[in-house]
């Protein structure tokens, strides 16, 4: 039996929502369609990879995760949270 591959972006996504616990494993599981223990892998690797992230010197050493205070107000710009859907995939792209 062939393994099912799974998009970067896709387990960057679950893994976050795991990585929150705002639902328990089984719900993210029954919702997305994913093993138990492949979430617990996923989840395992983004904090290991966050971890290097803020330990190694980085290629984007000015990236900013997303959120940025604009005239006092929290917003997320459009253009962050690209680059952070990006860092993200790149991150979970090493891991394939």
């Amino acid at each position: 039996m062939q393994c099912k591959k799974y998009p970067a972006d896709f387990k960057a996504k679950v893994a976050l929502e795991a990585i929150r616990e705002t639902r328990t494993t089984a719900e993210l599981c029954s919702q997305y369609g994913v093993h138990v223990t492949m979430l617990g892998r996923w989840r395992q690797q983004a904090i290991e990879h966050i971890r290097t992230g803020f330990s190694e010197k980085s290629e984007k050493s000015d990236l900013t995760l997303g959120v940025t205070l604009v005239e006092g107000t929290d917003k997320i710009t459009e253009k962050k949270m690209k680059c952070c859907v990006e860092f993200q995939t790149s991150i979970f792209s090493k891991l394939s």
